[in-house]
């Protein structure tokens, strides 16, 4: 898929940059659009910044991105969307009022205003259809952040003597 830098050049709407900008603590008032575009995306490649995002976001959106990277890293947006729910396209008023970043209407859609997932166009057999994906370095980077399951405690497993037929009873 495609690298986060070409994802936001492409696959991003203007209005939706500002957003992006709040959500990565990254200030791009009055900025050109390609430097815009240069700071976000270093932004959203640093490490600690992603750890911050990547903590905010609920257990049921941190599995969507999982499910997503698992699947190849993208998805037929008809399946994300039956799965995570629809992702609402705004423009620049509607998200004003709508604050779709602080209250999504779904999971697919705390992703894509936090920009962890962007939608674009691919050939399939049956022509063209709009895909969900992760850019690519972005997500080798989530890939790298803990998840729920990282502060589990090891624990011994039962021995075989310990075990018995009684126990599944």
């Amino acid at each position: 898929m495609k690298t986060l830098n070409l994802t936001l050049q492409d696959d991003t709407d203007p209005g939706l940059l500002p957003v992006l900008a709040k959500v990565w603590k990254v200030n791009i008032t009055g900025l050109e659009r390609t430097v815009a575009i240069a700071s976000l995306r270093d932004s959203m490649l640093d490490p600690t910044r992603a750890q911050a995002v990547w903590s905010s976001l609920a257990d049921d959106q941190r599995g969507a991105v999982q499910m997503l990277m698992g699947s190849g890293g993208k998805m037929p947006a008809a399946k994300f969307g039956r799965l995570f729910g629809e992702i609402r396209q705004m423009g620049p008023a509607q998200i004003e009022r709508e604050k779709p970043a602080e209250k999504p209407a779904s999971v697919a859609e705390a992703l894509y205003y936090r920009g962890l997932v962007a939608q674009t166009f691919e050939m399939a057999d049956a022509g063209p259809r709009v895909v969900v994906y992760v850019p690519e370095d972005l997500g080798r980077l989530l890939a790298s952040q803990k998840n729920s399951y990282s502060d589990l405690k090891d624990e011994p497993a039962p021995s075989a003597a310990r075990v018995s037929v009684a126990d599944d009873l």
